[in-house]
């Protein structure tokens, strides 16, 4: 269905937008294909973090003087 809508997309452009298009297009298929498959990437073990809250700092704002 997402080949369908780009390809309505890509045929209601003018003409004029269709070079720009078609970069955008080349640029977005050379990310993906230069991508590592999900099932390939290491997993990382879930850890848990402990901590403390204190109480909130009210700082006074910066001014920038011109």
């Amino acid at each position: 269905m997402l080949l369908l809508k780009c390809l309505l997309i890509i045929q209601t452009l003018p003409e004029s937008a269709l070079e720009e298009a078609s970069e955008e297009l080349e640029g977005i298929y050379r990310f993906y294909t230069n991508r590592f498959p999900q099932a390939e990437l290491p997993t990382i073990p879930a850890s848990t973090i402990r901590g403390k809250l204190s109480a909130m700092q009210v700082r006074p704002p910066i001014v920038l003087e011109p």
